[in-house]
């Protein structure tokens, strides 16, 4: 739903929901390669309702796991890691696994899209329905609009 990469998703916390709204700073945006402006996304939850949704029951789930600050989260051991800052955190990793399962489930198949094909979808839909290349580039991080043309539509 937010076109974001697996690290912007596991990094995502409560405190970026605020006034209606869901505030994300592009982990992998210019900012992050030292320029000057960072790329931030804002989705307003009462045009996004399937989004609105899924934060709802991630919040259930967030509580549930030791009151999580990050958007997604799991019940697991208890463990900080390398990369975790709570023991609850979803990983890039855990979030490729557990999309693999649920799409395996849903699909009853092991032949489905990936998160990153779903990322190229998201460029794809994007691209049809008239958006310029330039922006639809900042939303998906890539370094340079020739490598969100790679995509096909």
């Amino acid at each position: 739903l937010t076109t974001l990469r697996r690290g912007g998703l596991a990094q995502m916390r409560w405190d970026s929901s605020k006034d209606g709204a869901l505030y994300v700073t592009v982990s992998k945006s210019i900012a992050s390669r030292g320029e000057v402006q960072a790329t931030r996304l804002r989705w307003d939850l009462q045009k996004h309702p399937d989004l609105l949704q899924e934060l709802k029951e991630c919040r259930r789930q967030a509580m549930m796991n030791r009151d999580c600050p990050f958007v997604l989260s799991h019940f697991g051991a208890n463990r900080l890691g390398k990369t975790k800052e709570h023991a609850c955190q979803m990983t890039p990793d855990m979030i490729s696994k557990q999309f693999t399962e649920c799409m395996r489930e849903f699909m009853r198949s092991d032949a489905h899209p990936t998160l990153h094909e779903l990322r190229s979808l998201a460029d794809a839909n994007h691209q049809n329905m008239g958006a310029p290349g330039a922006p639809i580039s900042k939303i998906l991080a890539h370094t340079t609009q020739s490598t969100t043309e790679l995509y096909p539509v």
